[in-house]
């Protein structure tokens, strides 16, 4: 299931260039790949990577927002923005920059992989009580029997 981009708007009581201490906060409460974007006199917009939903996403911003801001709006971010300016438009680039986010993460070279090491097992000799080690195999590919009569 694909999660899409979520932009929230934020509108500040005072001007942007008074409020670095609320921007500050509000990024810190995002905790995700977010970026701004869409800023005007007292509002800033920030598109949001994440996999909770419109709701969600709220529900634990919702401490920082209520505190910093005058109004706020989240909503699910479309596919395709076309604008007046075209790609001159933050919102434009940005946008496109969370869906391209979006298509990487589906790569296998983003998804971590599994390794495949080596690990040593320290045994006790229950005759002479010494210590010692064996090597142990890791999980690999299934390895046919060798002898072809054996089942």
């Amino acid at each position: 299931m694909e999660h899409p981009p979520r932009i929230l708007h934020v509108e500040f009581k005072v001007d942007l260039e008074y409020a670095t201490r609320e921007i500050k906060a509000v990024r810190m409460a995002i905790e995700r790949w977010a970026l701004p974007c869409m800023h005007g006199k007292r509002s800033l917009a920030f598109v949001i990577v994440t996999k909770e939903t419109d709701v969600e996403l709220v529900q634990r911003l919702r401490p920082v927002l209520d505190d910093v801001t005058a109004n706020y709006r989240v909503h699910e971010a479309p596919r395709v923005v076309v604008a007046r300016h075209g790609s001159i438009d933050t919102l434009v680039t940005r946008v496109a920059d969370a869906w391209n986010e979006i298509r990487q993460r589906r790569n296998p070279e983003y998804m971590r992989q599994r390794q495949l090491r080596s690990a040593e097992r320290r045994i006790r000799n229950r005759e002479g009580g010494a210590i010692g080690q064996v090597s142990v195999k890791p999980r690999g590919a299934w390895n046919p029997p060798k002898n072809p009569n054996r089942p």
